[in-house]
This record gives structure tokens, sequence and C-alpha cells, in this order.
């Protein structure tokens, strides 16, 4: 079976479905099959994904009548013009309306026959391939989201306050993982939900094996990490009662698994650097709130590993990820970066040359893009470095390349400038030094 990994906080726009779609590439370079599962009736991804040429083909993608015409080549066309003002939309209506199997294409589809009350789910979903597999590189399979899927969340929500009414819907999501990972032959499941504190979401969570926690450095994005993990101290334990209490029944309706959720740590970003080209310093503004959130989940540590949400400390070391602060990666701002990966339907940290282009839509040459090419290396090799130590935190007995050799992610210290840092090392020193005399 597959490990399920899930991105959530309850706040939105901290990029989620960014992340899911990023670490679904890396995995793919790092010779890892994994699918996608969209439960945002957003479809970010989707709508991101559909975009690729090969996609496209592969899967009869059109696009909506809505929306910016291609321009029609001539001989007046500049050739250094490319597509780069134009944006493709996908007419959804008519992707959900086919399909080459006769097989459910999106998530709302294939969890129909459960959420009707089915209570052996069979059907295997058809999966978009977003990369084939090929010798060194995993497959990306998607199962794209659709808005009808509410009626499924709709149904856990109401097996929570139940006796009998909708129990077996329970089961939906672990069956359609089950259904996936043994069809397709992927290694991880990643799972793109909304940021609703939802009876659904907590369900879906507490079904996962992992969850990482995306969060920007600002004010917002630190209460949302604090309420975020109470929230799911609260329904882990809350999954856990609705499983004794189906158990207890004379007449069992289902039978839950138990939850093995761990959090994993923080994924930051949207962080700008201090000014100057060479200056690796973080700015004030932002390390400010990296050092909170870095501190609460340090603080909280105890209460998750009594809650049993955290692996025992020593694998989060030898996978590279810091006891004082629980930050998986830091990733700075992409700026205009984001704008080209969406158009081109991949992500920043795999966009190429020929994905770049200028305001006017002319293709990027030269020096200015040899540079956006280098800004472009740094966020692969963040990102790649990062899905290193989640496959190494999860498989400690796994060989994943290139762990050893990695600086773990640094603690929350290294957003300081050097004078800060000698500050605060002397601070430290102090309270030892105040703890060692007693009192």
């Amino acid at each position: 079976m597959a490990k399920k990994l899930v991105f959530w906080t309850p706040k939105g726009g901290v990029g989620k479905s960014t992340r899911t779609l990023e670490f679904a590439q890396a995995l793919s370079q790092q010779g890892v099959s994994c699918a996608i599962l969209e439960f945002d009736t957003q479809k970010d991804i989707s709508k991101r994904v559909f975009r690729r040429p090969d996609v496209r083909e592969r899967h009869n993608i059109v696009d909506a009548s809505v929306g910016p015409e291609r321009p029609r080549e001539d001989d007046s066309d500049d050739e250094e013009e490319d597509d780069g003002l134009y944006t493709p939309v996908a007419d959804f209506d008519k992707f959900y309306g086919h399909s080459n199997q006769n097989a459910p294409n999106n998530v709302h589809d294939a969890l129909v026959p459960i959420t009707d009350g089915a209570r052996n789910y069979v059907v295997v979903p058809q999966l978009v391939t977003v990369i084939p597999g090929s010798p060194g590189i995993g497959a990306v399979y998607q199962l794209p989201g659709h808005s009808g899927v509410e009626d499924f969340m709709a149904h856990v929500a109401v097996a929570y306050g139940s006796e009998e009414l909708s129990q077996q819907t329970l089961l939906g999501f672990n069956k359609l993982c089950e259904k996936v990972s043994g069809r397709y032959e992927v290694d991880i499941i990643l799972v793109d939900l909304d940021p609703s504190r939802s009876r659904a979401n907590g369900h879906i969570i507490a079904s996962c094996d992992g969850v990482m926690l995306p969060c920007e450095a600002d004010g917002p994005s630190f209460e949302a990490v604090k309420d975020g993990i109470n929230w799911l101290m609260k329904f882990k334990n809350r999954y856990n009662v609705k499983r004794q209490l189906c158990a207890l029944k004379e007449r069992i309706i289902v039978e839950l698994p138990p939850s093995e959720l761990k959090i994993l740590g923080t994924l930051q970003s949207h962080f700008k650097k201090e000014e100057g080209a060479i200056s690796p310093y973080i700015h004030s503004a932002y390390a400010f709130w990296m050092r909170k959130v870095d501190a609460h989940m340090v603080a909280m540590m105890d209460e998750l590993k009594a809650a049993g949400l955290l692996y025992p400390q020593e694998r989060y070391t030898q996978a590279g990820i810091s006891s004082q602060a629980m930050c998986i990666s830091r990733t700075p701002n992409f700026g205009g970066l984001n704008t080209s990966a969406d158009k081109a339907g991949t992500v920043v940290a795999y966009l190429e040359g020929g994905h770049l282009h200028d305001r006017k839509g002319k293709r990027m040459t030269g020096a200015h893009l040899t540079s956006t090419m280098q800004r472009v290396q740094a966020f692969r090799d963040t990102l790649e470095a990062a899905v290193r130590r989640v496959r190494k935190l999860m498989s400690p007995e796994a060989q994943v390349a290139g762990i050893a050799m990695e600086e773990p992610v640094p603690d929350h210290r290294t957003s300081l400038t050097p004078k800060q840092q000698r500050r605060l090392l002397e601070q430290q020193q102090q309270q030892q030094g105040q703890q060692q005399q007693g009192p």
C-alpha cells in the first residue's frame, strides 16, 4: 500500500496545491512514482496540469469557449513571439464526459458508488498521466477534482454524527487509495485538500500517514499553524474514538484502520531576502514570524508526542530536520516565475528556458534568461532536498540518494544576521548559566 501524504493548514493561499504538485514532480525526478488525489473543489492542480501540451494531447483536453483565443500564426508573426500571453483554459465538463476505459476520471465519479450505498467499492478510476514513467523517472498520475465531491464529504460528516447512516462512506477514501495504489503501482499518494476544518477533511487527514504544514512567514500563517496543530490533535483523537465505537457494535458496520498520522513539519515560503544580490539573510520582518512558527512547533513537541503525532526525534534528525525548528524547507518568494510556471503547466522548480517570456510575450534570451535559470535551479535544489528529507523521515530504512551528504534544514538562527546570532547565543549561554547555578 502506498504511503499517503497531505498538505494542509486552515488557511487559504499558502501554497497547499502548489506544494502538492511540486512534491509530485520532484518525486518523479527521484524515480518515485506517485498519484495526486484532488479533493479541493477549486481544482487548481488540474487547471495547471491541463495546460501541459503532452497532457492535453494524451487525454484530449479541449479549451473552454471563454478566455482569450490562441494567436494565429501567419507570415507577419515575429519569430521570437511565442504564446507567452496566452493561457489555455480547459473545458472540464467535456473532460468529465469522456473516458477511454468506461471508468470514472474524477474524484467525484470515483466515489459515487460508495456514497450511493455500495458496500463493495471495486471501480478503479482512470487517472490522468501527468508524467509517464521511464528508466530513472517515476510516473506521476492525477485524479482530477470535481465540485460534486462535496456529496462524499457531506456523507462523511453525517457518518461522524450517526449510528449507522453513511457509516460505509468512512471507508471510501481508504478504498480509493487501495485501488489507485494497486492499479497504478505508485509508492506515494499525495492528497490536495481545501483549508476547511470539516469532519470530512479531518477524516481524510487522519487516514493519511503524514501531514505537512505549508505556511507563509506572516502573522495569519502563524495563527493558522497554531490552530491547525490543535485541531489535528483533537480530530485524530475523535477518529480513534469513532473507530472504537464502530468496533463495539454488535454488528460491525465498518472496520476503520487505526490512524497512523504523523506531523512531518512545516514548509515555509513566500518570504524575501535582504536587499542585495549576495546577501543570504532573510529580511527581518519575515525572520520574526519564522522564529515564531519554529518556536511554537518546538514548544508543542511534548503534546504532539503524547498524541502520537510525531515520530521518535532521532528519525527527524537522521532525515536532516532540525529539532529546533521542525521545518522541512524554506522557499523564498517566486515572484513572477509562478505565472510562467502556471502557463506552462509545471512548477517553478522545473521551468525550462522555453517556458520563459518577457512582459511582451517574447521568449526570454541572453543574460536575463541565464540569471532566471539560476534562480530556477536554486528553487529546484531546495525542493528536491525537502523531498529527500520527507522520504527519509517516512522510510528510515530506505536508501535515499543524497541525504547523507546534505546539511540539515537550518534552525531559526540562520534567519538572523551574524550580529543577531551572536546576541542570541549570548542570551542562551546566560540562561544555561543561571539554570546551572540554581535558585
